[in-house]
């Protein structure tokens, strides 16, 4: 191939075909596939087309192809809106897997083009789909586009030298996240948010000529110097500043109005301006700086926190203010918990009588005055702040230590980069193992994508202040006047202030002093059970590039400049950053400075920092012992899905109840289902039990009198950040708000864990088994886990379990069945044989008296060899498909018993058809397949039952293969008229069954006459599909009056009310007098979208199986190839059913 390539400059993929041998040496079998789905004809059949794909702009171009889907997704021709999904997908695919690769010879080539296989077929139409349009007409449509929208933008730039304003966001819309606030640009009535600004102007850059383009060369120059206005403000605001004076309106001096500048403006004026935001933003981060070497408890808050906690402050210092401790608990003690694990009640409420009584007079001492008066409102509350909390961050406790730490190679008084390629996580904890203490929420930070430059800074500050932080055995240069306490009372020897000081002894006894804040505030010796703590930032990689470049900065500017280092030569932290990847730029500016640490083990920590937190009994992973008192951990796995995980969780719970009778018990479910973590949904979930939340007043929220149960319910769908999370949420007992979120939750002493790991993983790039994907749960330390199976969840014959056994009991025992005796009557004498037929039942009163609720309830080993017996499959599968199996029969049995004319009907005619005993027998019969029997066939390769793999997509749908092929009748108990109550009771207004029938030839006159005249509802399979045949052939869709048969058939058996408003017409408000049928009727049947839906016996009978499958709980997959009406079929059940439809893309 090579040497073909060589002789010719250009080779087609004719001749890339033709060296298929020599190829196949190189790139193994997957030219197998390729041919199997086609890839190399279609690649072959539309080469031109592809060829414009690839070298077009308007399609290899992100930006283009952005406008180019724009363009398309306006119009209206329906072949154009169809081929917008199939573009973007193959354009991303061939962008990622060719066009943007680096492909350096003919081999490699072919390598990427063979990769393509691995899309499957699905991907083969799409690109048939993209080939079928004429890509040149799009392209010049979007040229043509592209020109009358370059024409508005110059028109309305012009408009905006006379009429434009230029405006800000204030630091309201700021922390509050509204982007489309940051910058606009106001046009009279029309605004251009920020990205719209940049796009017009673009726009106009590359398509307008010079002279046009000098008539708002201005504009276009403000706009370069308002982004960088924009983006001081918005740093500034993030950062915690606050302005104080309010008197030049130009450059903003507002903190909660948007600064406005007009376009008509000197450009000296914007100039200005930014110099003005540029320096204003530079002196604030000099002052964040001095504030938090000054006053190190404020290094445990970004200050936008502090501007938070001031105000919550402030309002609960309001007199009379409602709910006080409270309102507290929620909004200030979980913050300062951080600081001081140990943090109490009383403590909190020392603060907020601090904060009242504080003398603004002690700042003085500290040399905080800003010369240009900027500021100082903003620092004092600051500043008050950090020294209200100094006692709290003095008295702390989590660097204490029991034993001597030991060497491992870390460098003391300088930063250390640790660069390991396995989980992080393992190796921070054999850090911490060797500085022998347990780690708190302040020594790491786990980085994400929402992590801010300001937290990294205050890591290094608890880093480089720790030596400020007062040890129990110490030499005070000034005087400290002690109160000897005994926990309820105090004896005051002197008194020289009244702030109150709490200070924690090594053995956990509280012993509050009280002195003047300042003398607090000094550097002091150490005693041998305080050490030189460690603080790790992990994950650096994950952070944003911005925040990389500025925490850069801040590293230098704060460890490794020549000043820094002078000022530091005595202070000997410990300070460690852990990466996965040192391509990053924190790991590449710390290269110097990596260490490779020896001895390093994780052997004994995970299990004493776990003993420390929990109750659980540690030693023994597979204890079950609910009757623990909190807080303690219990973990939950299966080896197959759906084991019932969820209902043994319930269960504990319940009997975690009654073990705490006396206590105030909360239960929780906190769901991840998604690979991201939505922070605000969960903070909310983990306070919902908060009296705060709910809204409760003079609520109990004594730890001692209450109980939290979490249940964790952690889905197949999560990320690896989720190791990252539990790890904060169960090591560290700490969850971070982030700068956008003003909450954060702490474990305290009255909660319970109960953490549900699911049994397979969703994910492709999942390989591992969630045993070694949750790896801090089963390979550090063994927490405790019940391996849920039938054994130990057994299924509980609830209710409906018990209606439907026993209604079953009576057909199996021939109760709805009528007996045919044959008697031979044999005559010797004239050679011949009579036979007789006698029918008979074995108790005519005995089955209309059936009622299985007022039948004696059978015991739970009796409901199980009955279901063993006749339903072993059931049995075996897990709760949910035994759960779903009863609810359906249920839903089916219930009307049944009650539809009087069956009865009546077997009083008119001894030899009619035995109507309950085929009718149940058809239900249970759609009743099983439903719960066990999806597909025909389910063919998987080793690899697939590897991967548990369900269905390979291409199966048939079984339900509707068995009635097609049957010579039974299929019976369909209608659920029209049926009210669902909370007990699952039904009152039925009307006695319908509908009967499915594959072929009338199978069925006698007979029969079908007494269908008639009893009123059942027909349906002919093979009359179905004949029909449909010659429809096709003519060209001819339903008939109006047919579809709506259908319908009402559907309505009938679905149980869709005839009273009430639909959906769509509910949002618009629309008043109708039509009855619902007939609303849906006429959107079904006129809509220009589903007028066109063939309403099929096949579509009938899936749109049944799911909505059943939906009514008993059960969770429904649909699959199949892009086009076969899996979204059609949806949303026109969902209108017949009369259901709201969300789309989740």
């Amino acid at each position: 191939m090579e040497e073909v390539t060589k002789a010719n400059e250009d080779i087609s993929i004719e001749q890339t075909l033709q060296h298929y041998n020599a190829c196949i040496e190189c790139v193994g079998e997957s030219d197998k596939s390729c041919m199997i789905i086609g890839l190399f004809d279609v690649l072959v059949r539309f080469k031109d087309k592809i060829k414009i794909l690839a070298e077009n702009q308007n399609f290899n171009d992100e930006t283009y192809f952005d406008d180019t889907l724009n363009v398309l997704s306006k119009s209206k021709h329906h072949e154009i809106q169809d081929l917008l999904t199939s573009l973007r997908h193959v354009n991303s695919t061939m962008q990622k897997t060719l066009w943007k690769c680096s492909l350096k010879d003919m081999t490699s080539l072919a390598k990427a083009i063979l990769k393509l296989h691995s899309n499957g077929q699905e991907f083969i139409e799409m690109i048939k789909r993209c080939c079928d349009i004429d890509l040149d007409a799009i392209s010049t449509l979007v040229k043509e586009a592209d020109k009358i929208r370059t024409e508005t933008s110059l028109e309305q730039l012009n408009d905006a030298m006379a009429f434009g304003e230029w405006q800000f966001a204030s630091c309201g819309d700021v922390l509050k996240g509204k982007k489309e606030k940051q910058l606009n640009l106001k046009i009279n009535d029309t605004v251009w948010f920020y990205e719209e600004i940049g796009e017009n102007i673009d726009r106009v850059l590359l398509g307008v000529e010079k002279q046009e383009l000098k008539k708002v060369e201005s504009v276009i120059r403000q706009f370069e110097e308002c982004k960088k206005i924009s983006s001081y403000r918005i740093e500034f605001w993030k950062k915690g500043g606050r302005i104080d004076i309010e008197n030049d309106e130009k450059v903003g001096n507002q903190n909660d109005k948007p600064l406005k500048l007009l376009v008509r403006s000197q450009i000296d004026e914007f100039e200005d301006c930014k110099k003005f935001w540029k320096q204003r933003l530079m002196e604030w981060k000099k002052q964040c700086f001095e504030l938090r070497e000054k006053f190190p408890a404020l290094n445990y808050f970004c200050f936008n926190q502090v501007h938070f906690l001031i105000q919550k402050i402030n309002q609960l210092n309001m007199p009379n203010c409602p709910d006080r401790a409270i309102k507290a608990s929620k909004y200030i003690k979980p913050f300062l918990q951080k600081i001081n694990c140990d943090l109490t009640d009383r403590d909190v409420d020392n603060v907020l009588k601090g904060w009242i009584n504080f003398n603004l007079k002690d700042l003085d001492q500290h040399n905080i005055n800003d010369s240009n008066n900027n500021f100082k409102q903003c620092k004092n509350s600051i500043a008050k702040f950090g020294m209200i909390l100094h006692p709290i961050w003095i008295s702390s406790q989590h660097n204490c230590v029991d034993e001597k730490p030991f060497s491992i190679g870390l460098n003391a008084g300088k930063p250390n980069l640790i660069i390991e390629s396995k989980e992080l996580l393992f190796e921070l904890l054999g850090l911490f193992e060797s500085q022998r203490f347990i780690p708190r929420a302040e020594h790491i930070l786990i980085c994400n994508e929402t992590t801010t430059e300001e937290d990294i800074a205050c890591l290094i500050f608890r880093a480089i202040t720790n030596h400020k932080r007062m040890p129990l055995t110490t030499a005070l240069t000034d005087s400290i006047t002690i109160i000897e306490t005994n926990h309820n009372s105090a004896k005051p020897l002197t008194t020289a202030s009244t702030d109150l000081i709490t200070i924690t002894e090594t053995n956990h006894k509280r012993m509050p002093l009280t002195t003047t804040l300042t003398d607090l505030i000094t550097k002091t010796e150490t005693n041998h059970k305080s050490a030189k703590p460690l603080y790790c930032l992990v994950y650096p990689e994950k952070l944003t590039s911005m925040t990389l470049n500025q925490i850069c900065q801040n590293i230098h500017e704060l460890l490794l400049s020549d000043i820094r280092l002078e000022q530091l030569k005595n202070n000997f932290y410990t300070f460690v950053v852990l990466s996965s990847n040192q391509e990053n730029l924190l790991c590449k500016t710390l290269a110097p400075f990596k260490v490779i640490p020896h001895s390093l083990s994780f052997e004994t920590l995970p299990n004493k920092i776990l003993s420390g937190l929990y109750r659980n009994q540690w030693a023994n992973s597979r204890v079950h012992d609910i009757a623990t008192e909190p807080p303690w951990i219990q973990l939950y796995t299966s080896e197959k899905v759906a084991m019932g995980k969820s209902t043994l969780i319930q269960r504990d719970i319940q009997r975690i109840r009654e073990i705490h009778k006396t206590k105030t018990v909360h239960e929780i479910c906190v769901a991840f289902n998604s690979k991201d973590i939505d922070w605000m949904k969960i903070m909310d979930r983990f306070w919902s039990y908060h009296p705060c939340s709910n809204d409760v007043k003079d609520a109990d929220i004594n730890e001692e009198n209450t109980l939290i149960i979490y249940h964790l319910n952690i889905s197949s769908c999560v990320s690896k950040l989720i190791n990252d999370f539990l790890f904060e949420l169960l090591f560290l007992q700490h969850i971070n708000s982030n700068s956008q979120i003003s909450q954060c939750f702490h474990v305290n002493s009255n909660m319970i864990f109960l953490i549900e790991i699911p049994s397979t993983l969703d994910r492709p790039d999942f390989t591992v088994s969630p045993e070694k994907f949750f790896y801090l749960f089963f390979f550090t330390v063994k927490f405790p886990t019940v391996e849920v199976s039938s054994q130990n969840n057994e299924f509980e014959f609830e209710r409906e379990a018990q209606y439907v056994i026993k209604w079953m009991q009576e057909f199996f025992n021939g109760n709805f069945k009528f007996f045919q005796t044959i008697f031979v009557l044999h005559f010797p004498t004239r050679k011949q044989k009579m036979f007789v037929c006698v029918f008979s039942r074995q108790s005519e009163k005995r089955q209309q008296d059936i009622d299985p609720d007022t039948m004696p309830d059978l015991e739970k080993g009796r409901m199980r060899r009955f279901m063993e017996k006749h339903f072993n499959e059931i049995t075996k599968s897990n709760p949910v498909h035994q759960y779903s199996f009863f609810k359906y029969l249920y839903q089916q049995f219930l009307p049944l018993a009650q539809l009087t004319f069956l009865n009546q009907s077997l009083e008119v005619d001894k030899k009619s058809m035995q109507w309950k005993h085929e009718i149940t027998k058809s239900v249970i019969k759609v009743a099983t397949i439903l719960c066990c029997r999806q597909y025909n066939h389910i063919k998987l390769n080793v690899e697939e039952k590897d991967q548990k793999i369900e269905s390979t997509g291409e199966e048939e749908f079984y339900l509707c293969k068995k009635w097609h092929n049957s010579r039974e009748c299929c019976y369909l108990v209608n659920q029209d008229g049926v009210l669902f109550c909370v007990i699952y009771s039904f009152v039925v207004s009307t006695e319908n069954i509908s009967v499915l029938i594959s072929n009338k030839k199978n069925v006698n006159q007979k029969q079908l006459d007494e269908f008639q005249k009893l009123g059942f509802h027909l349906l002919d399979w093979q009359q179905d599909l004949t029909e449909r045949e010659l429809a096709l052939q003519m060209k001819e869709l339903d008939s109006q009056t047919e579809k709506e048969e259908r319908l009402k058939l559907l309505f009938r058996i679905l149980g869709t009310p005839s009273q009430g408003i639909m959906k769509e017409y509910e949002e618009k408000k629309v008043e109708t007098a039509e009855s619902l049928h007939d609303q849906i009727v006429n959107k079904l049947c006129n809509d220009e979208e589903l007028s066109n839906y063939v309403l099929t016996f096949d579509n009938i009978l899936k749109m049944i199986a799911i909505f059943m499958k939906i009514q008993t709980n059960t969770p429904v997959i649909l699959m199949g190839e892009t086009g076969c009406g899996k979204t059609s079929l949806i949303k026109f059940l969902g209108h017949v059913v009369n259901v709201q439809l969300i789309a989740v893309d």
